[in-house]
């Protein structure tokens, strides 16, 4: 077997002697030193972040460590540095209570799209604006976002999820249409009401596609407005993306209760006071 001293040298034994407080006396029991033996004749540490192409284990990507429990040793598996060096994200993936987008990917983040505007020959200010705006006010205020279909609002406010995730905040990103159908399904099961619990728990929310046409008045009154008067009351950010300036949206909402303008009165307060609205103009823009 391996000497003693020759096992506590490797940085596996290492992370669980400090997680685990093991004594020298436990590490010498003959069954220890077996696994450890075992383990250190095959172990292969990799310590450079770089392509996973330079990776030497047995599965590129896949990293054999130790862990304690029940006062043994176990050979377990984890990602190895070369897997976190081609995934720079999947430390923050923790972070994303629920979202019906993947924000998870090396395209979404504010200094690339930056960047790409950047190459463009029509440097796109606008963009270059709503950016600057959540800049400014990115610890204080949400956004409101509107603009035509495809002009890129929900690519825009992903940027910023991705943003605060990276700042080790929780994000939940959904559209209305979404938390709608949520709710709806969760009549006959418990299992969606979930997605507005984490609506009301996230330090940061998105809500996209504000004013479609899965609003009813009843999502508005029992759902939309206490969800947003929470927010507000626990000061947590909102943010909001919508084919609707916010006085076109209060004239669609106003149109359909006619003289009961009192709650469509609330919630745009409510939107005011969470998200500072912001446009983005231009033609289709998919991403």
């Amino acid at each position: 077997m391996v000497d003693l001293n020759d096992i506590k040298k490797n940085i596996a034994v290492q992370d669980c002697i400090k997680k685990f407080n093991i004594t020298d006396e436990k590490l010498s029991s003959i069954p220890v030193m077996r696994v450890l033996t075992r383990f250190i004749k095959t172990f292969t540490y990799c310590d450079k972040e770089e392509p996973l192409v330079n990776c030497k284990q047995i599965i590129p990507g896949i990293q054999e460590w130790l862990t304690f429990e029940n006062g043994n040793f176990y050979i377990v598996s984890k990602k190895c540095k070369h897997w976190e060096f081609e995934n720079p994200y999947h430390l923050i993936e923790k972070y994303v209570l629920y979202s019906e987008f993947n924000l998870i990917t090396k395209e979404i983040d504010i200094a690339h799209y930056i960047k790409k505007l950047n190459q463009e020959k029509n440097i796109d200010e606008q963009r270059k604006h709503f950016l600057k705006t959540f800049i400014e006010t990115k610890d204080k205020k949400g956004i409101y976002l509107w603009g035509s279909i495809g002009a890129g609002k929900t690519y825009l406010l992903k940027l910023c999820a991705v943003y605060y995730l990276k700042k080790e905040k929780t994000v939940t990103f959904i559209s209305i249409g979404g938390l709608a159908k949520s709710i709806k399904d969760s009549f006959a099961s418990d299992e969606n009401k979930s997605n507005l619990n984490k609506c009301y728990k996230a330090d940061i929310l998105f809500l996209d596609d504000l004013g479609c046409e899965q609003e009813t008045d009843w999502f508005k009154d029992e759902i939309l407005l206490p969800l947003l008067s929470f927010r507000y009351e626990n000061k947590l950010l909102t943010y909001f993306s919508s084919n609707y300036s916010i006085e076109q949206l209060n004239s669609k909402w106003s149109a359909k209760r006619k003289n009961d303008l009192v709650p469509v009165n609330r919630l745009i307060d409510r939107i005011k006071a969470l998200g500072k609205e912001s446009e983005i103009k231009g033609n289709s823009r998919r991403y």
